[in-house]
């Protein structure tokens, strides 16, 4: 086997664990928001929490949390670790801007 054909090799078989990988994240990815839709309400599990004065870390921010993030918490920002399809249930980045706060989508694989 020649250097050229193992890394051939190599590289086809990393691109066919990222393909796995990212089918497997867009599986999950409905029944793991289910999951924590219903941990939020029967426990004392928050969707977002205040870091510092600045920044609030949290889950998917739904379009109707969209005015207590504006106004109560003073969101003038989002960074999105989403990937497009798992932003189908959140803003666009023009709803986001509408509402005064700035958008920055930085695509992450979730879960594998």
């Amino acid at each position: 086997m020649t250097d050229e054909s193992s890394t051939d090799q190599t590289e086809d078989q990393y691109a066919s664990s990222s393909s796995m990988r990212h089918l497997l994240a867009r599986a999950a990815f409905l029944p793991s928001l289910a999951y924590n839709l219903v941990m939020e309400r029967v426990t004392g599990r928050q969707w977002f929490n205040r870091v510092d004065q600045t920044v609030i870390l949290g889950a998917l921010p739904f379009p109707s949390m969209t005015k207590e993030l504006v106004d109560e918490h003073n969101v003038r920002g989002v960074i999105s670790l989403n990937e497009d399809y798992e932003l189908y249930f959140s803003n666009s980045s023009d709803d986001w801007l509408k509402s005064g706060v700035q958008f920055m989508q930085l695509s992450a694989v979730d879960f594998f």
